[in-house]
């Protein structure tokens, strides 16, 4: 029995000198398997002082008291089991609580349509775009890198692979197991620093003057905005437009669009519109409804909130638009809810439908576009608008603008169609400029609907006789509709 109570005890004393390595491994930084090797091969020095040398000789009387006083007899070996065990079960506490705080949970992989060699001592750089912390790790021959970092956090990664350094769009950690693959091609190329610089992006064009942003109900305080400006592949964008399959959604979405929404992506359908929601721009890819009669005489209270049938993870706050220069921009117009009820007036302010817009655009010619579609509302007038992002030899100047990384468009496109006389669709389709310097003059943005596809890769009218939707698309309007 005292035989076995003592092999129990060592065995345990083997755990706990195992565990002992393994933390020294773990908070140095040093290999485990080195740490674990020392300590086992230390261990199995001292079973063989014990049971194959002279205990007196080879160590002394210190060892022969230590021996004596804890594994002599059969109290002493069960006292120091439990004392042991108690010391193995607080240290293995201890390694679980370590463990779970310093291992990896993000992998991320960078991908390339060619074949990429990963350069000798490439690196990843993750930086937490709220705490301003920045994490970094190697990139594997693989092309996989990983990093610790808490669920919810919103991060922007730049990958240096060689002489060439990639800045790709901001996300967020969406589960504590998180996997993303980082596409080359849908990246910022430089052989710089990251444009990351919020006061340099404050004096750009794309952004009004930060004294002017104070003084409006839009910005309460500079130093909580954050704007961040790089360059983007045109075709980016394009990807989050998907193509409806053939099957009809007409009866479907009807009450809101003509002959079918221009895509099949994340839909959200409201009392009183239609929308592609894109989670990762926290913009709409699109807005649809009809407006119909008179308008109603309807108290709006001015109010934005999220969304409540999409995560607010994925959706913009108020913080965002803080000093960041810009309106929240309204793709459904409150005063077209009117035509419709309280309820949907209110859920005009929803950030879901709502994206930043120039001040000047705001409360100007986007104005001058919504009361058009009004101006033919009492026979009925359906409205089809969302965002662009146009740049030169395909490449985009992206702006984002807060905490979540509000996408900027450079442009957006409005559609206001009705039925003609003869039952057919006609339309006037507009694309105007996010910016200060747009003209009042609406009828310079006047583009034909296949225009507007081409830059999207959204597709209106979709289901329509084929012929008939090719003359709807290539028809460029020149003078608005009698009234």
């Amino acid at each position: 029995m005292l035989k076995r109570i003592q092999i129990s005890a060592l065995l345990m004393l083997a755990l706990v000198l195992s565990e002992i390595a393994l933390w020294l491994s773990w908070s140095n930084d040093v290999g485990t398997l080195s740490y674990l090797s020392s300590a086992l091969i230390g261990y199995a020095s001292l079973l063989s002082i014990l049971f194959f040398g002279d205990k007196v000789s080879w160590l002394g009387e210190t060892l022969k008291y230590v021996w004596n006083s804890t594994l002599s007899t059969n109290r002493k070996a069960l006292l120091t089991l439990v004392g042991i065990t108690i010391i193995c079960s607080a240290l293995t506490f201890i390694l679980y609580e370590k463990w779970k705080n310093n291992r990896f949970n993000i992998l991320l992989e960078i991908a390339s349509n060619k074949n990429l060699e990963i350069p000798e001592l490439s690196s990843m750089q993750m930086k937490d775009l709220i705490t301003q912390q920045i994490f970094k790790s190697e990139i594997t021959y693989e092309g996989e890198a990983r990093f610790k970092v808490d669920k919810g956090t919103k991060v922007r990664v730049t990958a240096t692979l060689g002489v060439n350094q990639y800045t790709f769009l901001p996300f967020s950690i969406e589960s504590d197991k998180f996997y993303k693959v980082l596409d080359l091609n849908n990246a910022d190329k430089t052989n710089e620093a990251p444009r990351l610089n919020t006061q340099e992006s404050v004096n750009t064009q794309e952004s009004v003057n930060t004294q002017e942003s104070v003084n409006t109900q839009e910005s309460v305080n500079t130093q909580e905005s954050v704007i961040a400006s790089f360059y983007m592949p045109q075709s980016y964008f394009r990807q989050f437009n998907f193509i409806l399959e053939p099957a009809s959604k007409k009866s479907k979405y009807e009450k809101h669009v003509e002959y079918g929404p221009p895509s099949d992506v994340d839909i959200v359908d409201k009392n009183g519109y239609l929308i592609s929601y894109n989670k990762v721009l926290r913009i709409p890819n699109w807005v649809a409804y009809k407006i119909i009669g008179e308008s109603k005489d309807i108290n709006v209270v001015r109010s934005f909130k999220q969304e409540p049938l999409i995560s607010s993870s994925v959706q913009a706050s108020e913080e965002d638009y803080r000093a960041s220069g810009f309106d929240r921009g309204h793709l459904v117009s409150v005063s077209d809810m009117k035509y419709k009820g309280a309820r949907e007036v209110a859920e005009a302010g929803n950030y879901a439908a709502i994206a930043p817009q120039s001040r000047f655009l705001n409360r100007t010619t986007w104005v001058e576009l919504e009361q058009l579609g009004r101006a033919y509302a009492k026979n009925g007038v359906g409205i089809i608008a969302g965002p662009l992002f146009l740049g030169e030899n395909n490449k985009v100047q992206l702006l984002t603008i807060g905490n979540n990384s509000v996408a900027v468009p450079t442009h957006f496109f409005r559609i206001i169609y009705r039925r003609s006389a003869t039952s057919s669709i006609e339309a006037l389709s507009f694309i105007v400029p996010n910016s200060d310097n747009v003209s009042k003059d609406i009828k310079k943005y006047l583009v034909s609907i296949d225009e507007i596809e081409k830059q999207t890769g959204l597709d209106f009218f979709n289901e329509q006789e084929p012929l008939a939707e090719e003359k709807l698309e290539n028809f460029i309007p020149t003078e608005f509709w009698a009234i």
